[in-house]
């Protein structure tokens, strides 16, 4: 056995024995906080710990769920996801993302508080993670891509993981990206760098390299993809089950690359659509990619004079009741070890 191996089983067994025994159920109080019958409240051998207003907590961001295996763009396996879910549901306070932002600003956050997002809008969202979500009674939030909802139509980013996935070309030159796709190595390390690339530019010149990057790779898409995404009819089941939803514009365009008006359309017309179609207000947004260079104050100001609650990024971390609510972190699940992922989670809100 390699040792990179032999250290990630030494890891994963030493997780499961933590999180079935006394050391995670005392990690788990120390984060309670003082109990009734503990006296003052000072409780020996536990360090300081915070108050409901100070509490931190967590949001999970997930896109797709399935046992697919992609190499190109990984869902979390389906195993994984349901033993994370029970996990959260025996071990965690999990809310709907709306309340427990509004919760964090009323300085009422209980001890492992959690959230659970997902971006985009894909099918497998409804017939694969919302069945299990439903088993265990857990909320969670769907931000939506609504143009490419119900419509047959695919994500710009789609199209680019499909391409790389199915070309059988051995080398490529496209929007300034060249490289060899001889392995999927190769291929992996391409389509990272052309992503890149393609993040830097507008969208209209953006779904032009898409296109100049079809043509390269000697890749057909007509209708291939249409059946990627979430239906409305799906959508409005989710809703009237308790499942909340938000914004995550028409288009997904990087929208600090965009014109503030441009960007506005965006965000309104996302949200109006979702409006009409479940019949309650949207308040929640997410910027697609979600990274540090993918939004800017301009983004931010646009989102607070429209009147949303909050937005969350892709930036890792944990969240608190001073948090600017237009720049919410987000946490994805670590690796393929549920234990893991939930050791980790209890400890970071502890330790914060």
């Amino acid at each position: 056995m390699k040792a990179s191996m032999l250290k990630t089983f030494v890891f994963s067994v030493f997780a499961r024995i933590i999180v079935r025994g006394f050391l995670f159920e005392w990690i788990m109080l120390w984060g309670e906080g003082p109990r009734e019958g503990l006296g003052s409240g000072k409780r020996s051998g536990f360090p300081s710990v915070a108050s409901p207003k100070n509490r931190k907590y967590h949001i999970l961001a997930y896109h797709r769920v399935n046992d697919q295996q992609d190499l190109f763009f990984a869902g979390t396996p389906v195993k994984v996801f349901r033993r994370q879910m029970a996990l959260l549901a025996e071990h965690f306070h999990v809310y709907p993302l709306q309340e427990l932002v509004c919760r964090a600003a009323a300085g009422d956050v209980p001890p492992r508080a959690v959230a659970i997002t997902f971006d985009d809008g894909y099918k497998d969202n409804y017939e694969v993670a919302y069945p299990i979500l439903k088993e265990f009674n857990l909320p969670a939030t769907i931000f939506l891509t609504t143009g490419v909802i119900g419509t047959g139509a695919a994500l710009w980013h789609d199209k680019v993981f499909e391409a790389f996935r199915r070309t059988t070309v051995s080398s490529f030159e496209s929007a300034g990206v060249s490289g060899s796709l001889k392995t999927i190595q190769d291929k992996q390390q391409s389509l990272n760098r052309f992503l890149r690339a393609l993040r830097a530019l507008s969208p209209n010149e953006r779904d032009c390299q898409v296109e100049g990057l079809l043509k390269a790779l000697n890749v057909d898409l007509s209708g291939e993809l249409g059946a990627l995404m979430l239906t409305w009819e799906e959508v409005c089941l989710m809703a009237k089950a308790g499942i909340e939803f938000g914004a995550h514009t028409v288009t997904h365009p990087i929208l600090s690359r965009m014109e503030p008006d441009d960007a506005r359309r965006e965000i309104q017309q996302s949200r109006r659509t979702i409006e009409e179609m479940l019949q309650v207000p949207i308040r929640l947004f997410a910027y697609p990619n979600g990274s540090r260079l993918d939004y800017n104050d301009v983004t931010k100001e646009i989102l607070r004079q429209e009147n949303f609650l909050c937005a969350v990024t892709t930036i890792v971390g944990l969240n608190h009741a001073d948090s600017d609510h237009f720049e919410l972190r987000r946490s994805q699940p670590w690796g393929d070890d549920p234990e893991l992922t939930i050791l980790r989670l209890a400890w970071e809100q502890v330790a914060a």
